[in-house]
């Protein structure tokens, strides 16, 4: 009886020893697949580690070109503050200059004006010098026309003709043509200016001797009627001889002419 129940328990410790190592074996089973698994994620590793050194790499390069692109910033940004220093120079000089400019152009302005001023002044004052010495002219030959009235009839000297601007001035009856009488004009005016400054042609003292009529010097009065005789005798000479007038009319009127003046000294 005590070697039926031993064998019992034998029987029941050996099917838990054999449920035991199914389980076991169970297990391993599982262990080797999962090993199996690992095998092939360790040949899996070097790809990885070569891949995370090239992405080390990569990020070292990154960091040197970051580098390289900060510091390249700085010296851009000095660069330009630089520039811009020297620009903002420029400005102010050109400022300055542009408000030179603008004085130096109101000073000009100032200068043409006054320039402009003179120039109608002095054309005023050679306007009254014409007309002073016009006067001064036509008074002399109205005093050698008095000194000799038997003449009158013959001749008749206008110096407010030869001043016009008419194609011909009339000499008695000869017929004188512009330039003639400008010269003849001209000269009048020089002769009777004579000794005075030229920037001067009328003084005080011309216009005292247009306001007193009367009182004229005899040197000056013989000075000038030697000078119309010249100026008569050039008159006659340039006389064309195409105009309607005969000789013998021309030597008429320029021997009474000169015999006019020579009467009045």
């Amino acid at each position: 009886m005590s070697n039926t129940q031993s064998n019992d328990s034998l029987r029941e410790l050996n099917a838990k020893l054999l449920a035991e190592i199914g389980e076991l074996r169970k297990k391993f089973a599982e262990i080797k697949v999962k090993n199996d698994e690992l095998k092939d994620k360790n040949t899996e590793i070097p790809e990885l580690r070569r891949k995370f050194v090239e992405i080390e790499i990569e990020r070292t390069e990154l960091k040197a070109k970051i580098a390289e692109l900060l510091k390249q910033g700085v010296e851009e940004n000095k660069r330009r503050d630089a520039e811009n220093a020297e620009l903002k120079i420029r400005i102010e000089e050109l400022e300055k200059n542009k408000a030179d400019s603008s004085a130096e152009n109101v000073r000009r302005d100032v200068e043409i004006t006054g320039i402009k001023a003179e120039i109608v002044k002095l054309r005023d004052n050679n306007e009254e010098n014409k007309e002073l010495i016009f006067l001064q002219s036509d008074n002399i030959s109205k005093k050698m026309v008095s000194g000799n009235g038997q003449n009158n009839n013959t001749i008749d000297l206008n110096t407010n003709t030869m001043n016009s601007n008419t194609s011909e001035a009339p000499f008695g009856n000869i017929q004188v043509s512009d330039s003639v009488v400008d010269q003849l004009n001209n000269e009048v005016g020089q002769a009777v200016t004579s000794g005075n400054d030229q920037s001067h042609v009328i003084s005080k003292t011309e216009v005292s001797v247009e306001q007193d009529d009367d009182i004229i010097p005899k040197e000056s009065l013989d000075e000038n009627q030697i000078v119309e005789q010249g100026l008569i005798h050039e008159l006659c000479s340039s006389v064309s001889p195409e105009d309607n007038v005969s000789s013998t009319e021309i030597i008429g009127s320029c021997v009474s002419l000169e015999n006019l003046i020579s009467d009045s000294v």
